[in-house]
């Protein structure tokens, strides 16, 4: 009786500790596809035909925006404000993919390094076909000078 008063009285003292039922498996990682990135794309792609009709068929309207909001301060600080935004755009348009790559190759993970190269060409080549195809067959309006 003593010793099972005892137990209990060390028992009481001490608080349970909950037994973990959670397994760790270690696999190796896979692509995840998701439905959702897809919807994304589209919805993305609808928005960007839109904004391009928008911009062919409403230029009259912008440009009249466009006029009414200038005025002498906003010259100056546009002059003033540009430069600086356009240097910080193009530097860390160059530095965050090569950061990327480079993070990639120190790790030696060729396969995560390569992806991300072909990954640029690859949005690259998209942007540079898209260009001139809206060069090509899109609105005059909308031609690059």
């Amino acid at each position: 009786m003593a010793d099972k008063s005892a137990q209990t009285a060390h028992e009481a003292a001490t608080p349970a500790v909950p037994r973990s039922r959670t397994l760790l498996v270690d696999a190796p990682e896979r692509r995840l596809r998701r439905a959702e990135d897809l919807l994304d794309l589209v919805v993305v792609a609808l928005g960007l035909v839109f904004m391009i009709i928008l911009a062919a068929y409403a230029h009259a309207t912008t440009t009249g925006v466009t006029q009414d909001v200038q005025n002498a301060l906003a010259v100056v600080l546009r002059r003033i404000l540009v430069f600086p935004l356009q240097a910080i755009e193009g530097l860390i348009t160059f530095t965050v993919p090569v950061a990327v790559i480079m993070h990639n190759l120190l790790r030696r993970s060729w396969h995560a390094a390569g992806q991300a190269l072909l990954a640029g060409a690859g949005g690259f080549a998209l942007a540079w076909l898209s260009l001139h195809a809206l060069d090509a067959w899109g609105p005059a309006i909308l031609a690059p000078a």
